[in-house]
């Protein structure tokens, strides 16, 4: 794996985008997947962040653009409903419900 060093700049600005309450407004879209879908972009996204130096990031765009499509349809619980009620999609497209014990 080749790791990117980061400026000491560009890690302070990183920081503060954590350290903020609210998510910036480019990627607030995340706060709309479903809890099964921000695990699956976290583990995307790592991945993506592994590549990224030897594919110039082009999976990491991959990632951002697919998960981003993906919230427009978790937020919308008519389409989401539609989507996954459609026959061919009722294995693909599940809704991840916690368990009593992993809640616990």
């Amino acid at each position: 794996m080749v790791a990117f060093a980061m400026s000491p700049k560009l890690q302070q600005k990183a920081r503060r985008y954590f350290e903020e309450e609210e998510l910036p407004k480019e990627i607030a879209w995340v706060e709309c997947l479903t809890p099964v879908h921000k695990r699956l972009f976290a583990a995307d996204l790592k991945k993506a962040l592994d590549l990224a130096p030897e594919d110039n990031g082009a999976l990491l765009r991959e990632v951002i653009e697919s998960l981003e499509a993906t919230a427009s349809v978790d937020a919308d619980p008519k389409l989401r409903k539609t989507l996954q009620d459609a026959p061919r999609n009722r294995k693909r497209y599940t809704v991840w419900e916690p368990s009593e014990q992993s809640t616990k």
